[in-house]
């Protein structure tokens, strides 16, 4: 008996934590509901971009939970993400010793 391997995704997984079951949960809704980036397959085999409701914008699933992420990560610390930009990097261990 063949098994159908190439045309098929199975998710399993366990989830120990049962606070992490919930956030779980609502990532998997989120990333199913795409309509931007994600794919569904078909009875024949072949991968479709799932249409989005009438009136509705493409949902980008990757996007909102950025989004998300840094909304809740500005709220936890009470900052916001800025990076350091290349030119003004120090780097002491670099810089040669005038001990040497």
């Amino acid at each position: 008996m063949t098994r159908n391997l190439d045309k098929r995704i199975d998710l399993l997984f366990p989830i120990d934590d049962a606070a992490a079951a919930p956030k779980v949960v609502a990532a998997l809704d989120v990333l199913l509901r795409d309509t931007a980036k994600g794919r569904r397959l078909d009875a024949n085999g072949d991968w479709r971009l799932p249409l989005p409701l009438p009136d509705s914008p493409p949902f980008d699933a990757q996007m909102f939970l950025h989004e998300q992420a840094q909304r809740t990560s500005s709220e936890e610390s009470g900052t916001s993400f800025a990076p350091i930009e290349g030119p003004q990097l120090t780097r002491p261990h670099l810089t040669p010793s005038s001990s040497r």
